[in-house]
Parts: structure tokens; C-alpha cells; sequence
């Protein structure tokens, strides 16, 4: 992968979500290519099916959102970490919200990993946005 690239210009979007959603586990690209998957997410077919059966996306996920943690009792994350953190989270919503997904999704336990976010007693627009953006997720679940 080239660094710094988010994605080749294809005509062929399956091509394009595959380059992005490897793009998620490198250092170079993960912020560029969360970044456009979530902005861009409704336009891809089975993304929640690609990101859920990719190797080690769904862990990459989860350590960005459980990274988040520390910083989130200290009040002490960045402007940042939280849009990185936010990114994650709506891409656990594209998986929550598809249905050949959310059952396996519920399976593996993985809304327990948003429960902190929402325990948070900061008012700062930013912890907002974390604890929204989970919500969604279990609103998703819920339907």
C-alpha cells in the first residue's frame, strides 16, 4: 500500500472499499480511510458484510474504540482521537444496521464495548459525540 494514499481512482467500487478497508489497519492510511468509509459508507454495497468478513478489521475497530478508554476517564482526549474513535463507531453501526451482520455482531458481545462512552458525565460537545454515536449503534440493534 502505498503511504499516504487512501484509495486508487477506480470506476469499480469494490475495489475501492477492499483498498479502504485495508487501508484501516495501516498506521499511514487508517485516519484517511475511516474517514472516507464513513462519509461514503451508504454509497458502498455490503460494507458492513466487507468490514465484518475482512481479516482483522472488526479488531482494528475495537482497539481504536477501546484506545479511547484511558483518556476518556482523565478527560483527556484530543479533538483527534475523538473523531478517529466517532469514525469507528459508525462503522460499527453500518455492521449493526445490516442484516446479515447483526446477529454475528450481537453474538461477539460487540456493543459492551460502547458502554463507556456511555457512562461519561463530561458535557463537552466532543464526549457528546462519542456518546451519540453509540447510541446510534444500539438504535440500530434495536430496529
Amino acid at each position: 500500500m502505498v503511504s499516504g494514499a487512501v484509495a486508487p481512482i477506480t470506476s469499480n467500487p469494490p475495489v475501492r472499499v477492499r483498498y479502504l478497508i485495508r487501508g484501516v489497519a495501516s498506521k499511514e492510511t487508517q485516519e484517511q480511510s475511516l474517514d472516507v468509509l464513513c462519509k461514503n459508507g451508504l454509497a458502498y454495497d455490503n460494507l458492513a458484510v466487507l468490514l465484518w468478513n475482512s481479516f482483522g478489521t472488526m479488531s482494528v475497530l475495537l482497539k481504536i474504540i477501546t484506545s479511547a478508554y484511558r483518556p476518556l476517564l482523565s478527560d483527556g482526549l484530543t479533538e483527534r482521537a475523538v473523531t478517529q474513535v466517532c469514525n469507528a463507531i459508525a462503522l460499527f453501526q453500518c455492521v449493526a444496521s445490516h442484516p446479515d451482520t447483526r446477529i454475528p455482531f450481537i453474538r461477539a458481545t460487540m456493543p459492551v464495548y460502547l458502554y463507556p462512552f456511555l457512562n461519561t458525565m463530561s458535557n463537552e460537545r466532543s464526549y457528546e459525540c462519542l456518546r451519540i454515536t453509540s447510541l446510534d449503534v444500539i438504535g440500530s440493534l434495536a430496529k
